[in-house]
């Protein structure tokens, strides 16, 4: 399964780098985002995309993270990365999580009516509790 396009939008006058990073079980690995350029620089204004084809399993279950570089013009010159005023120098993160890797033949509940199955690394349908059942979380079966 591929991981599908990030988009970063960022606001007017804003500038990405045009290199960030994303985690992944290996650690941090470099990927490039798509934009214009600004003149033969490192650096896309506005708005960047980034297609990320990669396998799921190519990353840990639970949450993940991505990384970009993004500076603003300002009065003083640039601001780059700031949180607050003058603590600066920072990447922006976003975070992206993905559903724990299963152990086949596992049971679980999802919400109060459905039993999962794990079959080939992925959660399944295996029932749907009758009306007036739940699933319960001891068993992942329905009562």
């Amino acid at each position: 399964m591929a991981w599908p396009t990030a988009q970063i939008i960022i606001s007017r006058q804003q500038y990405i780098y045009s290199f960030g990073y994303i985690s992944t079980r290996s650690g941090w690995e470099l990927f490039s985002f798509d934009g214009e350029l600004v003149r033969k620089t490192s650096w896309i204004r506005d708005y960047a995309t980034a297609s990320i084809i990669r396998n799921v399993s190519d990353f840990k279950g639970g949450e993940n993270y991505l990384i970009a570089y993004i500076c603003s013009p300002s009065g003083k010159g640039w601001e780059c990365g700031c949180i607050d005023n003058g603590d600066c120098n920072h990447w922006t993160i976003a975070e992206f999580y993905l559903e724990p890797e299963c152990q086949e033949g596992k049971i679980r509940c999802e919400g109060s009516d459905k039993t999962m199955l794990c079959s080939d690394g992925i959660w399944i349908l295996k029932e749907r509790c009758e009306e007036g059942n739940i699933c319960s979380a001891s068993d992942g079966g329905c009562v």
